[in-house]
């Protein structure tokens, strides 16, 4: 800390406050406790700021009182965040399933950046002198997929990428703007992916078949199911009339 004292964190939500040789002073009051695994801590100019635990983050203050020299001032998400947009429950829930792995605040302290155990980066803005329950989590750019990539491919005539993963998600990526055009969520993980070379169709190898799927503005439609199981690789031909897949 500023002052030359530690704050050291535990597995069991315990925040201890030592002296600058390292001598316990204290527990602090105001713990999260109750088994909350504390996995990140950073300073800032008038406390510190702890994560862990289902995506939550907690703010502390340096006080007065010498029996509680920090109390929390803010805990982050709040649960009632983003009534009017409808995708925002769908967003907090999936932050909320992971831990938070680790965390930086900008100079200006009022944007906090952290990622999660299930590969998301998120900000979100605070304003450090008068913090509140309220702020809301955002994607640092757009949502990644949360468990491996199988499948890849690359569209020849427009400038999309293709693909499919472990999270049982489907994604069109623009390279040129680095925007997530499309995610569509199946019932099935996704093992491989090839793109048409006009950018207009995609096929998709699933767990118990192949998808043939034409691409739109903002979604995939599934226009011919194929009955081949754990398709690991699949290829279109140069002109695109013909696929090749395995299994």
């Amino acid at each position: 800390m500023p002052d030359g004292r530690l704050i050291v964190c535990t597995d069991q939500g315990e925040i201890m406050l030592l002296e600058g040789s390292g001598d316990y002073k204290m527990l602090l009051a105001e713990s999260p406790g109750e088994g909350f695994y504390i996995e990140c801590i950073i300073t800032y100019s008038k406390g510190f700021i702890i994560a862990g635990e289902n995506g939550q983050i907690m703010i502390y203050e340096k006080s007065e009182e010498p029996k509680n020299p920090y109390h929390r001032i803010a805990t982050l998400p709040s649960s009632t965040d983003g009534k009017q947009d409808k995708d925002y429950p769908m967003l907090l829930a999936g932050i909320m399933s992971s831990k938070v792995r680790c965390m930086g605040l900008n100079s200006a302290e009022d944007t906090l950046v952290f990622s999660t155990e299930n590969n998301q980066i998120m900000k979100v803005a605070i304003n450090i002198e008068r913090p509140t329950d309220d702020a809301k989590y955002e994607y640092l750019m757009f949502p990644f997929h949360s468990r491996a990539i199988n499948g890849m491919d690359v569209c020849i005539k427009k400038q999309l990428v293709g693909t499919c993963g472990a999270d049982k998600t489907v994604r069109i990526w623009n390279y040129a703007s680095r925007t997530l055009e499309i995610c569509e969520v199946f019932q099935d993980e996704a093992n491989s992916l090839a793109f048409h070379p006009s950018g207009f169709h995609i096929v998709v190898g699933f767990t118990d078949k192949v998808r043939m799927m034409n691409v739109f503005q903002k979604t995939l439609k599934t226009f011919k199911e194929i009955p081949i199981k754990l398709c690991r690789e699949i290829r279109f031909s140069n002109g695109g009339h013909l696929f090749a897949c395995t299994n």
